[in-house]
């Protein structure tokens, strides 16, 4: 019942909008986060790996088919390119999440209260992999960093769920840890606002920058990362500290930017500044209206 200037569709929602596009006589701007098919991709569903054949060519269908594909790395890409060699990419990175809501100045305040006692520092950890290996390594460090540092609590992003609590009962941390659901941003931003340190975990099977190191570096904390050659160009000694992928290693990174206040300041002023400098959300705008404008100018 509506007429459209464009179908503007993200990830697997793509598939769908494509043909919406060509129904309602409308450009399709599809937003990609991977690949599905392919030596890179990462399928939706089971059905993707049940049938390759058939989907892989539904995905080179969209590709074709889209008037424009955005893309939030060079790597994604090349690999976008593997799958239809003519597709055209329109690059820019992504920026870091911001509230949706008015600020609330007693919020800071109201998120203390996840904990049974008044903690002396707090840590945001942001673990992009689910897996129960990566949460035994995020909880034995929670414990090594609880040791050294007492009073400490901890916010754990992208891990819940009764084995996540089991496995912090078990280490005697479970009244220091509060666990957030990747989908609750508000909180998210939150914690980062109280925080003294944040940590990223990278998922080990990763193939693109996750969004949310923008968010991490863009905050006034120090960052403590696990070493990952894909946030090569973007991580260094000066905005961040680098760890290895091990409990005891993570740690001292965070022990270290808690008993070092000067360093850890530094740390966060410069990550502060590459996100003003290169992935502001002024600059991501720009980028996309240039890319819609042309767009409707070819159509």
């Amino acid at each position: 019942e509506r007429s459209y200037d464009a179908v503007h569709a993200v990830d697997e929602v793509a598939l769908f909008a494509a043909f919406i596009g060509i129904h309602r006589k409308a450009p399709v701007m599809y937003h990609a986060r991977r690949c599905f098919s392919g030596p890179a991709g990462y399928p939706p569903s089971v059905l993707w790996k049940i049938f390759p054949a058939y989907f892989g060519r539904l995905e080179k269908k969209v590709l074709v088919r889209s008037s424009a594909v955005f893309s939030h790395s060079p790597r994604l890409s090349l690999d976008l390119k593997e799958r239809h060699g003519r597709v055209r990419t329109f690059e820019f990175n992504d920026v870091p999440l911001q509230s949706l809501v008015a600020n609330n100045t007693d919020e800071p305040h109201q998120l203390k209260k996840y904990f049974e006692v008044a903690p002396s520092h707090i840590v945001v950890f942001r673990v992009l992999s689910d897996t129960r290996k990566e949460l035994g390594k995020t909880m034995r460090a929670v414990r090594k960093i609880a040791d050294a540092v007492p009073a400490t609590a901890f916010f754990i992003i992208g891990q819940t769920g009764p084995d996540a609590e089991n496995m912090a009962a078990s280490l005697d941390v479970k009244n220091r840890c509060a666990f957030l659901e990747q989908r609750q941003t508000e909180e998210f931003l939150a914690a980062l606002d109280v925080a003294d340190v944040s940590v990223l975990l990278p998922d080990p099977d990763g193939r693109y920058v996750h969004e949310d190191v923008y968010t991490l570096l863009r905050a006034a904390v120090p960052l403590v990362a696990v070493k990952d050659a894909v946030y090569d160009d973007l991580l260094n000694s000066g905005n961040s500290i680098a760890v290895l992928s091990d409990a005891a290693s993570i740690a001292d990174g965070v022990v270290q930017a808690i008993q070092e206040p000067l360093f850890s300041r530094s740390l966060a002023a410069q990550g502060q500044q590459l996100i003003a400098d290169r992935f502001s959300y002024s600059s991501f705008r720009h980028k996309f209206r240039m890319a819609c404008n042309e767009v409707f100018n070819k159509k």
